[in-house]
């Protein structure tokens, strides 16, 4: 059976958790930066934010550490159980 890797991007924030399913890291991370992107003028205001999407991130969750997170898991997956994720 075949085997696939993806990326699962976790955003724990005060109203619950976001998960979104990529199909590399990097995808992921512009994930996290859309995510940072929306969010940034709630969160810090009239700061600036950096242009640099690392930069940007670390700022923001560095500021937010008491009530928001982050984490992207690599998972692998039979062709099965993406068939049920396909279908959901």
């Amino acid at each position: 059976m075949k085997r696939q890797t993806i990326y699962l991007l976790q955003i724990t924030y005060n109203y619950g958790e976001i998960f979104s399913a990529y199909s590399d890291q990097e995808m992921a991370l512009a994930g996290l930066a859309a995510y940072v992107r929306e969010n940034w003028l709630d969160e810090m205001g009239s700061e600036p934010m950096p242009s640099d999407e690392g930069e940007a991130i670390s700022d923001y969750f560095h500021a937010c550490e008491d009530y928001e997170s982050y984490g992207i898991h690599e998972l692998e997956l039979d062709g099965e159980a993406l068939g049920e994720v396909n279908r959901a």
